[in-house]
């Protein structure tokens, strides 16, 4: 259990803190999508943990999963300049999953390698 602090959410020690986390998004998801609110959650999730997520979704017709996935190059530049910096296998683990669902309709995964912040957005919600 976590006191306080901090841990990576790859860190073994963070089970605990990983279900609390997806508890928490789940009820808030939840709780605005009532409301008719679109619900974007910016952060890196592994299909296992989408997969738990969205089984925790009262409205899971309306979820649609997008991944902003930039060529690899960019990626690593990317997380380089980060503070808290994935390492470069965990990146190129991650990729590894995302190159199996690219024919998903389960998922859309759009390259974002050289949009900007408003362009996705535009993306997504228009």
């Amino acid at each position: 259990m976590i006191v306080g602090g901090y841990l990576d959410p790859w860190d073994t020690r963070a089970t605990e803190l990983n279900k609390l986390t997806y508890k928490s998004f789940t009820a808030i998801a939840n709780i605005y999508s009532e409301q008719n609110f679109s619900i974007i959650a910016d952060y890196v999730w592994d299909l296992n943990e989408i997969n738990l997520i969205k089984s925790n979704l009262d409205n899971k017709s309306l979820v649609e999963t997008i991944f902003l996935i930039p060529n690899e190059e960019i990626n690593i530049q990317r997380n380089n300049k980060r503070n808290a910096v994935t390492n470069t296998s965990q990146i190129k683990s991650y990729r590894k999953q995302f190159n199996k669902i690219k024919q998903s309709k389960d998922y859309t995964i759009i390259d974002n390698s050289t949009l900007s912040v408003k362009e996705v957005v535009e993306l997504i919600i228009l």
